[in-house]
């Protein structure tokens, strides 16, 4: 035996149930929602449904929220409720046609797999050309209500509808024009070609004597012959010029199991083939959450789970440990078509016990999901006490991801000399979560004038800075260049003398050991991604206050940043002229 319990289902199914839903009520941003949806889920795992709905119902309320059991009260806990009676289960039911020993037979009438292509509506586009466009994200009318509004006649309208042969991967029959006038001729044809497969051609379709009363009627309304199919179109003279538009693209398709011939002659016969084949998925009944009434019982339901501990996958199909029990269509009912009125009817102290029961579960130390945040167990009226879901300590780092996406800043936007740069990146729930600062786009540097260890430099020897910080390249080039003018004015030499015969006087003194050298400060200048710099001083201008501005521009020249990247360097303020 696992840890599992009879009745414990997942997330996804709990949704299908209506136990959970995808929106929370502190926010409608999809980042937000599908990281507290995905991280709720995560945590509470598999459990009963009223855990799941309680665990839902704290989150998407929020971080600040402190709901008591009656705060908690809401379609999603009394679903939750009347699903824990273990009457609702998931899985797969098979049906029959016996019941009580009388046996039930199909009607033997239609009895099909197909699929009903519903052609759009046609338009007439710019350049006078009829089309049958793909509906894509758009509403527009099928081709049954445009003729519908238009009054065509019966015939007409009937050709709005085309049933095909469902399609299997493994048909390997290519549409012919003989088999496709077969095949709408027919209505069905176990020769028809299938719906998906690109085997069937829309220009084919419309171009088909079968559907001549169809196109005839669209060219009459338009008062125009010409037809586009693709990207090609077809001339006064029927010359059509092509590319590839398949009938599914320019329909909508519905399977379909055919027409109940006990419906049609007025009786309310149960049919083995239509009738039980309500909710079938692939010749095996849908998986989903279902409740059984007992035989000859119409108010009352088999039992599905009693919450006793099983193996692992027996939740998948709670159904299947019933002796393989098949039941009669009609005792089979579909939880999603009674759910509302069976979770309104059930009694609010029974939502209620059952929350509380979830809350404890939720609360223990195994779980500790849970917080308790007015009132200790047993102190106090239970009414009274409060409760919060307890993990939002990543909620801070999504919501300011969340805030710099609103702004529209953008990865490499450049503002006043700040560059906004992707620093990290993961991804949270179906979404990137990345997270950016202010850098500097580009050198912010000082200059000073260098001077080079005497007799050259090597990896032992250093360099040293002459005390001065210019904060331009040509204002630290003019002050090298002046100063070996201003050495010879006040009659230094250099430290070796070189005499120049001809003029009869010193040589100017050698300066080659004095450069100018950049001192780059943008590696140390950051501004987290929540700044704007359109408001703030761009990086040349702190750098500038910091090193040529007044003392009591410091500070405010730094709150920007990250840090002090500039700690090294202080002003000192004397009381007076330093001689």
């Amino acid at each position: 035996m696992s840890g599992e319990c009879k009745g414990w289902s997942d997330w996804n199914r709990f949704k299908k149930a209506g136990v959970v839903d995808e929106h929370i009520d502190f926010s409608d941003n999809k980042v937000v929602v599908d990281n507290v949806l995905g991280r709720t889920r995560d945590t509470i795992g598999e459990c009963f449904a009223i855990d799941a709905a309680v665990a839902y119902t704290l989150s998407k309320a929020g971080p600040d929220a402190n709901l008591t059991v009656q705060d908690m009260v809401n379609e999603y806990t009394r679903t939750a409720a009347a699903m824990m009676n273990g009457r609702v289960g998931y899985g797969t039911v098979y049906k029959t046609g016996h019941l009580n020993g009388e046996h039930y037979t199909s009607c033997g009438h239609d009895e099909v797999e197909a699929v009903l292509m519903s052609l759009n509506a046609p338009t007439l586009n710019e350049n006078g050309y009829i089309e049958i466009r793909s509906k894509g994200w758009s509403r527009s009318p099928s081709m049954k209500d445009f003729l519908h509004g238009n009054r065509a006649p019966e015939n007409v309208e009937a050709l709005a509808v085309l049933r095909m042969r469902d399609y299997h991967s493994d048909t390997d029959d290519w549409l012919n024009e003989s088999k496709l006038n077969q095949t709408l001729v027919s209505g069905y044809s176990n020769e028809g070609i299938g719906y998906e497969g690109a085997q069937v051609r829309l220009v084919d379709v419309m171009m088909s004597e079968y559907m001549r009363p169809l196109k005839e009627w669209i060219e009459g309304h338009f008062n125009c012959k010409n037809w586009k199919f693709g990207t090609g179109s077809m001339d006064m003279n029927g010359n059509v010029n092509y590319e590839w538009q398949s009938l599914a693209s320019a329909s909508s398709a519905e399977s379909t199991r055919g027409v109940c011939g006990w419906t049609l002659d007025g009786s309310n016969r149960y049919c083995t083939y239509h009738d039980a084949d309500e909710y079938a998925d692939d010749d095996y009944y849908a998986r989903d959450w279902w409740m059984v009434t007992k035989k000859n019982k119409t108010n009352e339901f088999v039992k599905v789970w009693n919450g006793a501990r099983c193996s692992g996958g027996w939740n998948s199909n709670m159904f299947s440990s019933n002796d393989g029990e098949w039941y009669h269509g009609r005792q089979v009912i579909r939880w999603s078509d009674v759910r509302r009125g069976i979770a309104n009817g059930i009694d609010e102290a029974e939502v209620k016990r059952q929350i509380k029961k979830a809350l404890n579960r939720m609360t223990k130390r195994n779980r500790n999901i849970v917080s308790l945040t007015k009132g200790e167990m047993g102190d106090g009226a239970p009414e009274d006490r409060t409760y919060r879901w307890k993990d939002w300590s990543w909620l801070a780092v999504i919501q300011e991801a969340v805030a710099q996406t609103s702004k529209k800043r953008k990865e490499g936007d450049v503002v006043r000399g700040w560059k906004y740069t992707k620093i990290s990146s993961k991804t949270s729930y179906g979404h990137e979560i990345a997270e950016f600062e202010w850098q500097p786009d580009g050198e912010v540097c000082t200059y000073t004038v260098m001077v080079k260890p005497h007799g050259g430099s090597s990896y032992y020897t250093s360099k040293n800075a002459l005390p001065f910080r210019f904060k331009t390249l040509e204002d630290a080039v003019k002050f090298n260049k002046m100063l070996p003018m201003v050495a010879g004015k006040v009659g230094a030499s250099g430290f070796h003398r070189t005499w120049d015969k001809v003029a009869g006087k010193e040589a100017p003194i050698d300066c080659d050991r004095l450069y100018v050298n950049p001192i780059d400060h943008a590696d140390e200048m950051r501004m987290v991604m929540s700044k704007e710099p359109e408001d703030l001083p761009s990086p040349t201008e702190i750098v500038e206050k910091v090193f040529f501005g007044l003392p009591n521009e410091y500070g405010p020249a730094i709150e920007h940043l990250e840090g002090d990247p500039f700690k090294e360097f202080k002003v000192k303020v004397t009381e007076g002229v330093v001689a």
